[in-house]
């Protein structure tokens, strides 16, 4: 019973960790261009 609980755990910590990466790196990647994007617009005028 231990053994399918510790598994489930794991199994449940992978997700979750994978989750975390993959919000992260879609916020870093939201994040990271936008100042780009801005001294784009503000050359352009």
């Amino acid at each position: 019973m231990a053994l399918v609980l510790k598994e489930v755990l794991f199994i449940y910590t992978l997700t979750v960790s994978l989750w975390i990466a993959r919000v992260a790196q879609g916020w870093i990647s939201w994040v990271l261009p936008s100042p780009g994007r801005l001294r784009c617009q503000s050359s352009w005028q």
